[in-house]
């Protein structure tokens, strides 16, 4: 075998071996890449399950609120002070504003994404809940003026039932 075979050999084995190191390397950053991918995909399923987690947390506040408020108005309805002294009135009016207040908030939080979108309109939409509020003869004051001081609960109530 003369020189020029052995270094033939030598370059032929060393291509070899380069290219089995970087078919080494390759394998181990397969690996490594799809060990990333699934802790990535581990992230963003624990991600999309805390933001449910917190449009749950979003929603039963809201709910709270406003039965809260709804049960502090019809409990001074009920109440009904047959003088109907300025302070009971005063009270009473606050009650309706707290109330309407709740909607508003919940609506806020509807129009901003915060809660979810198909719950929110089976339990104010489909129920008609929204609507009998905002309909309803005691609160007109509240809603019927342009410049209506519950913006997002006018906004919902006009999208959901197409009023201008």
């Amino acid at each position: 075998m003369s020189t020029n075979d052995i270094i033939i050999l030598v370059i032929g084995v060393g291509t070899i071996m380069v290219g089995i190191s970087a078919l080494i390397v390759s394998i181990l950053a397969l690996i490594t890449s799809k060990r990333y991918n699934n802790l990535v995909k581990s992230q963003l399923t624990m991600q999309q399950e805390y933001n449910q987690l917190i449009q749950a947390q979003v929603e039963m506040q809201i709910s709270s609120n406003i039965t809260r408020a709804r049960t502090r108005y019809e409990d001074l309805i009920l109440a009904n002070d047959d003088n109907k002294t300025e302070l009971y009135l005063s009270v009473l009016h606050s009650a309706k504003e707290e109330f309407a207040n709740a909607y508003n908030e919940a609506c806020e939080k509807f129009l901003d994404g915060k809660v979810d979108e198909i719950r929110f309109t089976k339990s104010y939409k489909d129920t008609n809940e929204l609507r009998d509020i905002v309909d309803d003869t005691a609160f007109k004051d509240f809603y019927s003026s342009m410049q209506s001081k519950y913006p997002a609960t006018v906004k919902v109530y006009k999208d959901w039932y197409h009023t201008e």
